[in-house]
């Protein structure tokens, strides 16, 4: 069966594509730069798909079979993914900001730079999915211990010599805190260097008045000595 998709803009065809499947005319769009945005491909088959670089800005790929598929510096923005199927997916560098990943399967996908900020990942499937240096944290207790070597290392080399040396997850345009993931990515241990502190962070980040304060550093106090002392 030929599938002929026709891409449309001000009443004028900017793409025909003719294909034997939704997947290779979706292929063939991305590969042409056609903005996909706000598609609707629920459903959809496209395991092991290349759309590197796709515009899918708030489209609906709920139920999509995306296993294997390349998605690498893809924007999905705001798109809706409930459900789908990214088994062993290539998302390094994507765009995932306030995208809806409820009940998706990311087991073994690649992940590494990937923008997640606002992202739902409630139920989702993250085992075995790479985070590229990412160390992960489950206690306080071991946040406060790394804390005093992250501070030292962000001031003598810079924030991303930190990163870097402790696994830790910059957020996007966020210059004044690095996060310590817990296992499964519901969240993280901020350090925020300026205040010293250990914040409880989500990927829909709070307003910083009602962020939970976990640990304060303590006051460092020196002994005072008076004028006449010897």
């Amino acid at each position: 069966m030929l599938i002929e998709i026709k891409a449309w803009l001000d009443d004028r065809i900017i793409h025909t594509i003719e294909a034997d499947s939704i997947r290779a005319a979706i292929e063939e769009l991305a590969k042409k730069g056609a903005n996909l945005e706000g598609s609707d491909l629920r459903g959809a088959y496209l395991r092991g798909a290349n759309l590197r670089g796709a515009n899918l800005r708030g489209a609906n790929l709920r139920g999509a079979d995306l296993r294997d598929a390349n998605l690498g510096s893809s924007n999905l923005w705001d798109a809706n993914l409930r459900g789908a199927d990214l088994r062993d997916a290539y998302l390094e560098g994507s765009n995932l900001g306030d995208a809806n990943l409820r009940g998706v399967d990311l087991e073994g996908s690649y992940l590494r730079d990937a923008y997640l900020s606002g992202a739902n990942l409630e139920g989702a499937n993250l085992r075995g999915a790479s985070l590229g240096d990412l160390s992960f944290i489950t206690e306080l207790s071991d946040a406060i211990d790394l804390a005093p070597l992250l501070w030292a290392e962000w001031q003598e080399k810079g924030i991303d010599a930190a990163k870097k040396r402790f696994g830790l997850y910059k957020i996007f345009g966020e210059n004044r805190a690095l996060v310590a993931m817990c296992p499964g990515l519901v969240g993280g241990y901020c350090f925020v260097l300026s205040c010293r502190e250990i914040w409880w962070w989500q990927w829909s980040c709070p307003c910083p008045e009602t962020v939970p304060i976990l640990w304060r550093e303590p006051l460092s106090r020196t002994p005072s000595v008076s004028a006449g002392a010897r």
